[in-house]
């Protein structure tokens, strides 16, 4: 992967399924139990890792190292180990916001029209943004600034 600094193999690792329940949240009570389950039933976990997902509990963590790498990479068979390493060498104190599917979706649709059409990166930036404010709007979030 591309290093900022030679030999610095620390990643923006996006991933670990983590969960969250907003205060806002119609079924509040339901949702905790559900991320409740997420986290910690080996079930659950089974199912993150069939789909090629590195679990963000310790539990499921440590189920991935005998377990088959996912279908799409079969022929991979230290996927798992990469993933593992991958997490451990993860920079402390990145924060993804509550869309950053949004936001990567609106991301990648905005820049792949600049190219095609020849207009500056920095209005898909603004595109980008837009995008993502408004979706939090639409969902409930008090979104400060421009």
């Amino acid at each position: 992967m591309p290093q900022w600094t030679p030999g610095d193999d620390r990643v923006a690792f996006q991933g670990g399924s983590a969960i969250a329940v907003t205060k806002n949240s119609k079924h509040a009570q339901a949702a905790a139990t559900f991320a409740k389950w997420m986290n910690t039933d080996k079930t659950a976990y089974d199912i993150q890792i069939a789909a090629g997902e590195y679990p963000a509990s310790l539990a499921g963590q440590q189920a991935t190292t005998t377990s088959e790498p996912p279908k799409l990479v079969s022929e991979q068979k230290d996927y798992w180990q990469v993933a593992a390493k991958a997490a451990q060498r993860t920079i402390p104190h990145i924060s993804w916001g509550p869309n950053v599917g949004t936001a990567q979706s609106a991301f990648q649709d905005a820049m792949a029209a600049a190219i095609r059409d020849r207009t500056p990166l920095v209005q898909a930036l603004q595109k980008t943004q837009q995008v993502v404010v408004d979706d939090m709007k639409a969902t409930g979030f008090k979104v400060a600034g421009p």
